[in-house]
């Protein structure tokens, strides 16, 4: 067997078409809550959560970035790959849509979005098919002026998704998850499923800055977690590091996390300074020299087989603040205590061409990382394991899985492949020789239902989802 190592602005809105009341009955502009009166004095916040940085002769060169507020924009030159989160509808009320009423006099579907708490409600305004307007609450007073009566931006293609009605608002600022102030923006896309309008959300507010690491011109990109508002949470925020002559608008986003890996060097990542009136950050980065262990994965099935680890999510089982990944020619780790929350590997007769399959799997139990020593770690001969539930009962978080129901309900079957480390396999995918192309296509399992004689009621390949 081939062992292999793990590698590890908006445009105010000052006239509405058949408008139940004059454009100048909305209020102007709201001054915005001064920044200055949310901050604690000399505009420096507490840095939260950090982590227990090496002896510092295990510690190489830093670098600092200084990094400054912006929106994404959504257009082509801009960054592109921004999350989406759907928070449904609400039939409830509250004073800035009362306010709203008074105004629109068209259609309104009202947006909830409970990751911005201080605005839970947001309007849309709508005649038919066409999206007129959004209403934002962006000062969180509840009361409606010009500023928080939205127009449709103008984006790039990619960026509408699907020509989708875009809203993008102005710069405004939240709480974040420890109650302090952090300069936001967010983006509503606005889509037809039936005669009623829905709405995706996502975060559009980043920092970004640029230093120099081994003689190249390095861009840092933070990104915030939706759910948290902040840009520097350990395991929840996101992060890009790119090299300015490479950068694209398609670039990866990775993990916030205390090491890193760039360029097959680990760096532990720091914050040194968060400035919400200022709207910057100071991240710095320094060279980790800490001692190095080694692991590998024994990938076993019921007979022998070559595999090629592909990529591994490395998290801190104690450290909290590490989560980071590694692709399948690192085969050193820092010296410390972990466990791989995903990866994915090759296998087959042969790795290449005809007949290699890849799955990925998730959760490999904590392992310890020594110094000049090596851990292995057994994972594979998957068995599966076949649970049904009502199909009304599927996302109830007391849900029991059952083995006998009564005739006529209707069930979810959950099959579940797992591993002698307790892993859990998906996505099994056959690499497949087309025409003109080669690709992985789906691996199908086939299900089997018998009554209690035995006689079969089903014989049919499962999809995926």
């Amino acid at each position: 067997m081939k062992k292999v190592w793990i590698v590890m602005t908006v445009a105010c809105v000052l006239f509405m078409v058949g408008c139940k009341k004059k454009p100048s009955s909305l209020p102007p502009a709201q001054p915005r809550q001064a920044i200055a009166d949310m901050v604690e004095e000399g505009d420096s916040q507490p840095l939260g959560e950090q982590p227990v940085l090496p002896p510092a002769d295990q510690l190489g060169e830093k670098v600092t970035f200084e990094l400054a507020y912006r929106s994404i924009t959504g257009k082509e030159d801009d960054v592109t790959n921004v999350g989406g989160y759907g928070f449904g509808s609400s039939d409830e009320n509250n004073l800035f849509i009362n306010e709203v009423r008074k105004h629109a006099s068209h259609n309104l579907y009202i947006s909830r979005n409970h990751y911005l708490k201080e605005r839970p409600l947001t309007a849309i305004e709508y005649k038919g098919q066409e999206v007129l307007h959004a209403y934002f609450d962006l000062n969180a007073d509840w009361k409606l002026s010009a500023d928080e009566v939205l127009s449709p931006a103008k984006v790039s293609e990619q960026f509408s998704r699907g020509g989708s009605t875009v809203f993008m608002t102005p710069d405004f600022m939240v709480n974040n998850k420890q109650g302090q102030p952090t300069p936001f923006s967010a983006v509503l896309w606005v889509h037809f499923y039936s005669k009623k309008p829905n709405v995706t959300w996502g975060p559009i507010g980043l920092y970004e800055g640029t230093t120099e690491i081994n003689g190249k011109s390095m861009q840092l990109r933070l990104f915030p977690n939706f759910s948290s508002k902040s840009y520097t949470e350990f395991s929840r925020s996101r992060y890009s590091l790119v090299t300015i002559a490479d950068d694209s608008k398609h670039y990866m986003r990775n993990t916030f996390s205390s090491i890193i890996v760039k360029d097959s060097t680990f760096y532990r990542m720091v914050v040194e300074e968060i400035s919400p009136l200022a709207k910057t950050i100071k991240v710095s980065l320094i060279e980790d020299k800490s001692p190095r262990g080694k692991i590998s994965l024994d990938i076993q099935g019921k007979e022998d087989f070559e595999y090629k680890l592909t990529s591994s999510r490395i998290r801190g089982s104690e450290d909290k603040t590490i989560y980071f990944s590694i692709g399948g020619g690192m085969n050193e780790l820092p010296v410390g205590n972990y466990n791989i929350s995903y990866g994915s590997f090759q296998y087959g007769k042969e790795i290449e061409g005809q007949g290699t399959y890849n799955t990925s799997f998730r959760n490999v139990p904590a392992f310890a990382v020594k110094t000049d020593e090596e851990a292995t770690i057994p994972i594979g001969q998957p068995t599966v394991n076949i649970q049904a539930v009502e199909l009304n009962k599927r996302y109830h978080g007391d849900k029991k899985y059952k083995t006998e129901f009564p005739e006529g309900t209707d069930i979810y079957i959950d099959a579940a492949f797992v591993g002698m480390a307790d892993e859990t396999y998906s996505s099994f995918r056959q690499w497949v020789k087309k025409e003109h192309y080669n690709t992985y296509e789906d691996m199908k399992a086939r299900i089997k239902i018998a009554d209690g004689k035995g006689n079969e009621i089903a014989n049919e390949e499962l999809e995926y989802g």
